[in-house]
């Protein structure tokens, strides 16, 4: 299996779809419109059906649950880019897939915080999951989808958080997978940032999937984010490929 069908493999599992459709070779997600993730249309196969009457299939899908039509372009599927790109399909979110092995960190030494800096990581539960929609500014309908995908997660997740005199103010999430580690939703509050705050609870999530077997770990950062590609590049993160949405704008 080469590193686009093995992370994009991993990436399904670990933000599963509430809803998908198998047709024709393609994975058609939906998740009442809650991240690009699990909201859009993975090649599996070319299938044998005509390619219009295919697309034009799956926009009646989205459409009918008022979604756009998305569709996740990878290496493995760059034909079909071209052929969006003509249907006035835009390109959104250009995002890096990076790995590294666990044992090859290149991590700091851990910077010493004040008593009042609370860390916490253990099992994913309610607490963090408000601490990340606190941080990341979700609504509640949307922390509900939220909750329902991790719900469906088969691996084991872990959160990771700060809090500083009881106010949240950074967190993150660990999905292990046998060997690997997927990284998600590092988030820390605008004041806090450049305090090394990412890279510890990384580094903890890091140490409590090692537990569970996880050796490799992989993350995925919009191509936009340059001081986190720094920080993950400088813990030893290498890109392994780029991916990117192509949608129908409604």
């Amino acid at each position: 299996m080469d590193d686009v069908d093995l992370f994009e493999r991993l990436s399904l599992d670990a933000h599963p779809a509430l809803d998908y459709v198998l047709y024709d070779g393609w994975l058609m997600q939906f998740s009442d419109g809650y991240t690009d993730r699990a909201n859009s249309i993975y090649v599996l196969e070319k299938g044998e059906l005509d390619l219009n009457d295919k697309i034009a299939y799956c926009e009646g899908e989205y459409a009918r649950r008022g979604l756009p039509c998305n569709f996740k372009i990878t290496p493995k599927n760059i034909d079909m880019d071209i052929i969006l790109s003509k249907r006035d399909y835009n390109i959104v979110t250009p995002t890096y897939i990076m790995s590294m092995s666990l044992e090859s960190s290149k991590s700091t030494k851990e910077l010493d915080y004040p008593a009042n800096y609370v860390f916490e990581v253990g099992p994913l539960d309610s607490s963090w999951e408000e601490c990340s929609a606190k941080l990341e500014s979700v609504e509640y309908e949307k922390m509900q989808i939220a909750k329902r995908i991790h719900s469906k997660i088969k691996g084991e997740v872990f959160g990771a958080k700060v809090s500083v005199d009881g106010r949240d103010i950074a967190c993150a999430m660990g999905v292990a997978d046998g060997i690997y580690l997927g990284l998600y939703n590092v988030f820390v509050f605008e004041e806090y940032r450049r305090k090394g705050l990412a890279e510890k609870l990384i580094n903890d999530i890091f140490a409590k999937a090692y537990e569970f077997g996880a050796r490799k770990a992989y993350l995925q950062v919009v191509r936009e984010n340059k001081r986190a590609i720094a920080l993950y590049s400088k813990m030893g993160f290498c890109t392994n490929y780029t991916y990117w949405y192509r949608k129908k704008m409604q």
